[in-house]
Formats: structure tokens, C-alpha cells, sequence
């Protein structure tokens, strides 16, 4: 599997510089002991001072045929609230456009649509911008 990490270094004059590191880990907990060792040796051979480090890997779903008209350039923005009533906004790029009506409104009571926003909701297991829940869908529309 494998994990890509991504370290953000500051130097003296406060500009931010960052340096990728291909790790063999395969796991979080022996990333995470790798990267200490990472770490110690490339603070070593550089001045700047470690800011953060974000980790990442590549999962391939093996799926390499899109729908027919897929386009990317056709979105949709969805909007929420969470509990506090602030708003909360989850972007769609490659939306597919047969959920919309003539209108470009969406239908948030589809089952299709209500299953993906639910990943956004208080048990879903994600956030949306600033780590935000929502609460209560408003509406989705088509991005023009």
C-alpha cells in the first residue's frame, strides 16, 4: 500500500517549503515510527523547522470507465446548516446532472443524493469545510 508524506518545513525568513517522502509503511502505526526516523535524519541535512505533516495513500478502485457524458465541469454545491445554524457548503464536481430538474434544483429526498450527504451529517464519518457537521440540508443545486 504504502503512504505518501508531506512535510511542511518554515525557514528563517518565514517562507513555507515542503518535501514528499514515498514511505514503504503499511500501516498508520508503523508510519507513524518510520516518520520519526524520517524526521530526525532529514532535520539533519536541513536548517528550516518542521511545521506539519500530512500523510496520505493512493487507494486505486479499479474503475477506470466512467459513465458515458461524464464531464467534470458540471457540479453541484449543496447547502446545510449545522447545529450552531452557520452555513455549511459540500461541493460536487462530475455531478451527475440527471438528479437535477429542468430548474437545476436537486432533490434532496433521493435516495441516491440523501445516502452521499448523509457522509456529511452528525453519524456520517465525514466533515465538510472547517470540520463541520450539518444538521439540516437547505438545498443542491446544479452549478451554472
Amino acid at each position: 500500500m504504502g503512504f505518501t508524506a508531506q512535510a511542511t518545513y518554515i525557514d528563517y525568513h518565514t517562507r513555507l517549503y515542503r518535501k514528499s517522502f514515498e514511505m514503504d509503511a503499511t500501516d498508520l502505526a508503523t508510519l507513524m515510527t518510520d516518520w520519526s526516523t524520517v524526521e530526525a535524519a532529514y532535520d539533519g541535512v536541513t536548517e528550516g523547522a518542521l511545521r506539519r505533516v500530512s500523510a496520505s495513500t493512493k487507494i486505486d478502485s479499479g474503475n477506470l470507465a466512467p459513465t458515458e457524458g461524464a464531464n467534470r465541469d458540471v457540479g453541484a454545491t449543496f447547502l446545510g446548516q449545522d447545529s450552531n445554524g452557520d452555513p455549511v457548503i459540500v461541493k460536487v464536481p462530475g455531478f451527475d446532472a440527471s438528479f437535477a430538474d429542468t430548474y437545476g434544483n436537486i432533490d434532496l429526498t433521493d435516495v441516491t443524493v440523501a445516502a452521499f450527504l448523509a457522509l456529511f451529517e452528525a453519524a456520517g464519518p465525514c466533515t465538510a469545510s472547517d470540520g463541520q457537521k450539518v444538521d439540516v440540508w437547505i438545498k443542491g443545486t446544479l452549478d451554472k
